[in-house]
């Protein structure tokens, strides 16, 4: 598609085309989060229909409480992204092998001591979980991705 200076872009008809995002940034690397959300956001307006896959650094955006340290000044926070991705129907999968490795959170063990929870089982509570985020594996994210266009942040 050519776009010419001083004429309006004309959209072509996405409601066959099929996206999936990948977004491995997270805490260190809040730009490129913000952006994969921001870049899913705009493809799922257009009309195309998107997954988005949540690994490695960026399962932190899965949990509420360990989202809240991706910030981008002037950008919207992220629990707006994935209330608009919600209303657009994405998709949102998160790798169920990061979730152990990357969000562990302490729980009080009811006698004044913390400790490490490990197992996805215990952080797959429904409200550990942002609405709408489901746990998939690599095998899955492999068959999505044969098709549809892939773009990784």
């Amino acid at each position: 598609m050519e776009i010419k200076k001083n004429e309006p872009v004309k959209m072509e008809d996405n409601s066959q085309r099929r996206i999936i995002v990948i977004i491995l940034s997270g805490e260190k690397e809040p730009e490129k989060a913000i952006f994969g959300l921001s870049f899913a956001l705009a493809a799922a307006s257009s009309g195309c229909s998107v997954t988005i896959f949540l690994g490695m650094s960026a399962a932190v955006l899965a949990k509420p409480d360990l989202s809240n340290k991706v910030l981008v000044e002037k950008y919207h926070p992220i629990p707006y992204y994935f209330e608009m991705l919600n209303e657009f129907k994405v998709d949102i999968c998160i790798c169920s092998t990061c979730i152990d490795l990357v969000c562990n959170t302490e729980e009080d063990s009811g006698n004044g001591e913390n400790k490490m929870i490990n197992s996805p089982s215990s952080f797959l509570k429904p409200k550990m979980l942002r609405e709408g985020v489901k746990p998939i594996g690599v095998i899955s994210l492999i068959a999505l991705c044969r098709e549809a266009e892939t773009v990784v942040f």
